[in-house]
């Protein structure tokens, strides 16, 4: 259950200053299917509290900061590495879980998303 956890950490890492835990925990939810996350929850509350107690500045400055890390060619391969390993972990994590319950693949048709209209 190690790579799970790491997959997620990566998540948390990626994801930006002052957007909320809550908007945080969505957006791991898929990857953290079946693993304890009270750990993780609550270090994404800390760091949303801890952010919340910034100045304005502070919050500015971290956002502006952040911007301009991700245009960094080491940090876009690192990031484009951790989406595959979530879409490699997401798609293992189904095929197991309907390996384990194959009646769950009327469940994941309900809950796929419909590609965006172009």
């Amino acid at each position: 259950m190690k790579f799970p956890v790491l997959a997620a950490a990566l998540l948390l890492i990626f994801t930006s200053f002052g957007r909320g835990a809550e908007n945080d925990a969505q957006n791991i939810d898929a990857v953290l299917a079946g693993v304890d996350r009270s750990g993780l929850m609550r270090q994404l509350q800390e760091r949303e509290q801890k952010i919340e107690q910034l100045s304005e500045e502070e919050k500015t400055a971290l956002n502006e900061a952040r911007k301009k890390a991700l245009e960094d060619p080491a940090v876009k391969a690192v990031l484009a590495a951790r989406n595959e390993a979530a879409q490699e972990l997401d798609a293992t994590l189904r095929a197991n879980m309907l390996k384990a319950d194959p009646t769950l693949a009327s469940v994941f048709e309900k809950m796929a998303t419909p590609p965006a209209p172009h």
